[in-house]
């Protein structure tokens, strides 16, 4: 496939994402995941790590075709925001940023996961998770899988503390194919899965 049409727009991209200055990752990211080549914001700099760039056809309405996924997040509605954030910040040092309130959304980041929480009554009426639909168990269905280079690491950090901060852990564990990881289960019964990188 050519696609050599996709080197102004990748120009664009890199340099959109290596101007972005804002202070997303921890001081501490890089002895969580185990990594040297994460460091802190300093003022005006920045870390950026592109993974993969895609190429898709014109679609057929004449808007062009390209798309570059810039990310993931989730977003949990959950019964007790201040919980929620201590949980994640004491099992995986997701961190909120410095000036944030229970009363609103709350972004929890390390590098390039970002979980998000917010009250479930902050809502609108006409929002799918509505009230009837959050009455029961939480997140039915869903896993929740984030990558670190270390999972022992991991594993030790967050072990000590998932049930200390309303949660539950799995113990850590070989996977048939080919994985190590555990699971945490949030104060709200979110299910995480933390897993060692495969090839």
């Amino acid at each position: 496939m050519n696609v050599s049409h996709m080197a102004p727009l990748v120009r664009h991209f890199l340099g959109r994402v290596l101007r972005d200055t804002s202070p997303r990752t921890p001081p501490d990211l890089g002895r969580f995941l185990g990594r040297s080549d994460v460091g802190p914001y300093g003022p005006g700099g920045a870390t950026a790590t592109v993974v993969s760039v895609s190429s898709h056809g014109t679609d057929e309405s004449g808007c062009g075709g390209e798309v570059l996924p810039l990310g993931l997040r989730f977003e949990l509605f959950v019964d007790d925001v201040e919980a929620s954030v201590r949980f994640y910040g004491a099992t995986l040092e997701l961190l909120p940023p410095e000036s944030w309130s229970p009363d609103g959304y709350v972004p929890l980041r390390a590098g390039a996961v970002t979980i998000g929480v917010q009250h479930y009554t902050k809502l609108p009426a006409e929002h799918h998770f509505n009230r009837v639909r959050l009455a029961g168990p939480r997140g039915v269905g869903v896993e929740i899988v984030i990558e670190v280079d270390d999972v022992d690491r991991a594993y030790a950090f967050a072990s000590p503390e998932a049930e200390r901060h309303r949660g539950r852990i799995e113990p850590l564990a070989e996977r048939s194919w080919g994985a190590k990881d555990f699971r945490l289960i949030d104060p709200d019964g979110y299910y995480v899965r933390v897993t060692s990188r495969t090839a």
